[in-house]
């Protein structure tokens, strides 16, 4: 096999594994999305244990601020105020 080839074959595996670990993580949160739902359930059924006109359809969904700044790396504008 020549250099070129050999070098194409550590970049595919190095993205093989890449996909792999991918992959894996979709996994994980899809796990994690499951779980989420559950307890959805579940809390929609104790809400409706107190208040039996609970409907779930239309409630609000909390929306987060992002927390990533354009300006400022994660901490430096704490770091820059502490100085």
């Amino acid at each position: 096999m020549t250099e070129k080839h050999e070098g194409h074959t550590v970049t595919a595996n190095a993205l093989v594994a890449k996909r792999a670990d991918i992959l894996f993580e979709i996994g994980e949160l899809e796990k994690r999305i499951d779980q989420l739902r559950t307890e959805l359930v579940h809390l929609d059924a104790v809400l409706r244990m107190f208040r039996p006109d609970f409907k779930a359809e239309g409630l609000p969904v909390r929306h987060r601020r992002p927390t990533k700044s354009p300006y400022f790396a994660h901490g430096e504008l704490d770091s820059r105020i502490a100085a």
